[in-house]
């Protein structure tokens, strides 16, 4: 399987790089400009946003839906317990940021910095933190859901409770 994983990453990349067209995934498009309002908000808590792809629920759904691209993607949820008990989508590991002092020094043990990592929180803001802290650590391939779990539920899966 990794094999699979180590050359179906070209197709799977997140970030603006482009694969050969030949191995070019239906989800990946080139990197949108976030909303304005959610920049603002990122400059203001000091989030390096440039070089994150974000991501659109959709194309989140799309990813998921597919086991052997899935296979060779990270998933990142950064919210806290009681949220990711509340809602929780498949194959996302929990990494609450309020309890990064636990898990920052060993990050780049439990993750692997050159896989492609999709970071999701509740609308966006706290994943877009998280994916920062994991460029500024090496990760290579960083993707931010925009508008986060509440988006997904609201535009892809209605059975995924809302908070």
């Amino acid at each position: 399987m990794a094999a699979l994983c180590r050359g179906a990453s070209r197709a799977l990349s997140l970030s603006a790089r482009q694969p050969a067209p030949s191995l070019r995934s239906a989800w990946i498009s080139a990197p949108r400009a976030m909303p304005q309002q959610q920049q603002d908000q990122q400059q203001r808590r000091g989030v390096a946003t440039a070089a994150i792809r974000q991501m659109t629920p959709q194309e989140l759904q799309q990813l998921l839906s597919d086991d052997a691209r899935a296979e060779c993607v990270q998933f990142v949820d950064v919210r806290e317990q009681a949220e990711h008990n509340t809602a929780r989508l498949p194959r996302f590991e929990l990494y609450p940021l309020s309890q990064a002092a636990s898990w920052a020094d060993t990050i780049t043990e439990d993750l692997d910095i050159a896989k492609p990592t999709v970071c999701l929180c509740h609308h966006g803001v706290r994943s877009m933190q998280m994916a920062a802290f994991l460029q500024s650590k090496g990760f290579l391939d960083v993707a931010n859901v925009t508008g986060g779990i509440h988006a997904y539920s609201v535009g892809v899966d209605p059975n995924v409770p809302t908070y």
